[in-house]
């Protein structure tokens, strides 16, 4: 007779806001030009109602794209 196996997968485990915002903070901080990088950072500090980073962030570039834009309307 035959044994049944029972596989288990170890799920992966997440980041948790903090951790993620601090992750990408540091990315920001290696690559200032980054749109996606800030594109991230930018939803992470909203998600983090942290309102008034957004607004320093956003407000310190020259060149908004029409996302970020509207993010500081």
């Amino acid at each position: 007779m035959t044994e049944l196996s029972k596989i288990t997968i170890e799920t992966s485990k997440r980041l948790s806001l903090a951790q993620e915002l601090a992750v990408i903070r540091a990315a920001a901080e290696r690559h200032p030009d980054s749109a996606e990088t800030r594109a991230r950072l930018t939803s992470l500090l909203l998600q983090s109602d942290l309102f008034e980073e957004v607004i320093d962030l956003l407000g310190e570039r020259s060149q908004l794209s029409f996302g970020e834009g509207m993010m500081l309307i």
